[in-house]
């Protein structure tokens, strides 16, 4: 709780590359590369902390896929981050799925 008091930004990055596996530069690059949008619906995003961002990842591998906004993210969880539901849902959407 002392680290996370003397520097709160800092803690952050720390904790936030542990888990991703990631560094600063990494991340950077992919909101670069990603002209600070979401890979799926490419709304701007907000900020790069808060629920406005997140980090997305295979759960399997933990390998990171892009980064989503939150309506993306929990969507994507909702449908089991599966290709298999992802289709059905395509199918739903298109009306094609009975």
């Amino acid at each position: 709780m002392g680290y996370y008091k003397e520097d709160p930004e800092r803690y952050k990055w720390r904790v936030r590359l542990k888990k991703h596996n990631m560094t600063k530069e990494d991340f950077f690059s992919i909101v670069e590369s990603q002209n600070n949008k979401c890979a799926l619906c490419n709304k701007p995003f907000e900020g790069i902390w808060g629920n406005d961002l997140h980090i997305d990842h295979d759960h399997e591998t933990g390998r990171v896929r892009g980064l989503l906004c939150m309506t993306c993210n929990c969507g994507l969880g909702m449908v089991g981050d599966t290709i298999e539901n992802l289709e059905r849902a395509l199918l739903y959407v298109k009306g094609e799925l009975r």
